[in-house]
This record gives structure tokens, C-alpha cells and sequence, in this order.
């Protein structure tokens, strides 16, 4: 992804509506001198997705492309856009990805007995998989691993969420993103966010790594711009900032400043790919 080529197509061609992954975003965020040399308020619309989006991509947004809405939605290959912000329906609530699109059945689950649990809880996002066209029919040749998707009438997303007494949800990061460290629940997407809206950073991403202390630890990998170079008291001030945002055992005991992070095609860090990195997986 090149953040001078899509600030040149938008330009080029008018571009109306477009889907950014919120780390192409941010990489447009951290060449922000340059879209000052296009024309950018042709966009009315940016659809971003696949993480979590964090406000500070929100007023760029509302910044540089004229008063544009990002609208945030969510899902997955096996049951693709389940919730979304529609703010021509209802408003948007920063922090949330919206509420359910009409027509799928999507509820928080507990992650045990798979039954819908109360307002406020965190627990599985799942969605009704009977009669729903948007969900996969199943994982071919692997009728083991779509019974373990597939349990008491619910795709399992294994993503982790709560729901608000309207309906809307809160992503909360991937179940086995999880980090647990002296007795605490951690989820990256915070600590990520945090990171990631601190001045010369472009992205971050955070996982558990073995402390013979605490069990685990959080461990930041975070990419700079082009003005900013890694140091000891860069280090220092972004776990400082996290601390100062968050709560204080939520804070990266170990940073590490690199050139890139994994992604997919569609621009989703795969901490997956973090944790084999560092022989976790």
C-alpha cells in the first residue's frame, strides 16, 4: 500500500466512497504533509474495517477529506459485514463498531455454554448461522473444524465484544489475543491505539509474551515515520504515555521498534505471525 498513490488516485479521479484498513489510514495519517498537495473533499464516505479504529483516525479523517464519515464494520470470511455504523440510521458512538445489520441474528455469547449473556458482558460474538445467506456453509474437507465454528445453532466468531443496552457493539480483540498478566485480562486493541496516537508512530501492535513474574507480558512492536528514529527515551515516553492513558499494568514492558508489521491482503496485522516470531506459537 502506498499512501502517495492514494492520495494521487483520489485526486486523479474524484474518488467518492473507498474501504481503508485502519493501518492504511494511519500510514496516510503519517505522510499528513503530503495530502496538502491534493484536492481529497470529492470523498463523502470511508468504509474501514478488519480492527479496531481508533478516534484519532476519525478527525484526520473529518480533517483531510472534508467532513467525511468513517463508517466502521465488521466480520469475517466466514460471515462477512454482520455490523456496521450506518449513520444515515442511527448515530454513530465513538468506541463501537454500530449495531447489527438487519436480517443477521448477532448476539454477545458466553464462552462456555454459547447462550446470550446480559448487557454490558464481555463475552463471543456470534450470529445465528441458520437461514442467514451471509455465513459460510462450512470448511471444506474439514467437517471437525466447522463443528467447532458451528455450536448450538451459532457461527462463533471467536472475536471477543460487548453490547450496550442499545445495541451497539464494542470489538474487543480476538479471543486468543487475550492477555493475561498478574491475574489481569488484557485485550491489545487499547494498548495499540494508545500507541498509536502518539506523535511519529504509524502503527503498533501488542501481544503476550512469557514473564516469570506476572505469566505474561504485553510486548509492543511499533513502526515510526520517516522524521521519528527509535531510541531508548522514545521507548520510555510511549510506555510512559500508555501509563498515562490506561491502567498501569496495561502498559508494553517491551517495546520493539521495527520496519513493518505483518499484515493480510487487506491490511489486518496478523499478531499471529508476531507470535510465531517470537517461538509462541
Amino acid at each position: 500500500f502506498s499512501p502517495e498513490s492514494a492520495f494521487e488516485i483520489i485526486d486523479k479521479y474524484g474518488v467518492t466512497v473507498s474501504f481503508f484498513p485502519p493501518t492504511a489510514l494511519r500510514m496516510m495519517m503519517a505522510k499528513d504533509h503530503l495530502a496538502e498537495e491534493y484536492t481529497l473533499d470529492s470523498m463523502r464516505a470511508i468504509t474501514s474495517g478488519g480492527e479496531s479504529l481508533g478516534t484519532d483516525i476519525e478527525t484526520w479523517c473529518d480533517d483531510v477529506f472534508g467532513g467525511t464519515t468513517v463508517h466502521e464494520v465488521y466480520g469475517q470470511t466466514e460471515a462477512n459485514t454482520l455490523v456496521s455504523d450506518v449513520t444515515t440510521l442511527f448515530p454513530r458512538r465513538p468506541g463501537k463498531v454500530g449495531r447489527p445489520i438487519p436480517g443477521h441474528d448477532v448476539e454477545i455469547l458466553d464462552p462456555q455454554t454459547h447462550e446470550p449473556i446480559g448487557t454490558g458482558e464481555t463475552g463471543e460474538i456470534g450470529v445465528r448461522y441458520e437461514n442467514d445467506p451471509i455465513c459460510f456453509k462450512e470448511y471444506w474437507n474439514e467437517p471437525e473444524k466447522t463443528a467447532r465454528k458451528i455450536q448450538n445453532g451459532w457461527l462463533l466468531t471467536g472475536d471477543r465484544g460487548r453490547a450496550d443496552k442499545d445495541g451497539y457493539i464494542k470489538f474487543e480483540g480476538r479471543k486468543y489475543d487475550v492477555i493475561m498478566t498478574a491475574g489481569y485480562r488484557i485485550g491489545p486493541d487499547q494498548i495499540e491505539d494508545t500507541l498509536a496516537s502518539y506523535e511519529g508512530v504509524v502503527s503498533a501492535a501488542v501481544i503476550g509474551v512469557p514473564d516469570e513474574e506476572r505469566g505474561e507480558v504485553p510486548k509492543a512492536f511499533v513502526t515510526l515515520d520517516d522524521e521519528t528514529s527509535p531510541s531508548e527515551d522514545l521507548r520510555q515516553d510511549l510506555q510512559q504515555h500508555v501509563k498515562d492513558q490506561l491502567a498501569q499494568y496495561e502498559y508494553p514492558r517491551v517495546v520493539e521498534f521495527v520496519d513493518e508489521l505483518p499484515t493480510t491482503a487487506t491490511g489486518k496485522i496478523q499478531r499471529a505471525r508476531l507470535r510465531e516470531r517470537e517461538g509462541l506459537d
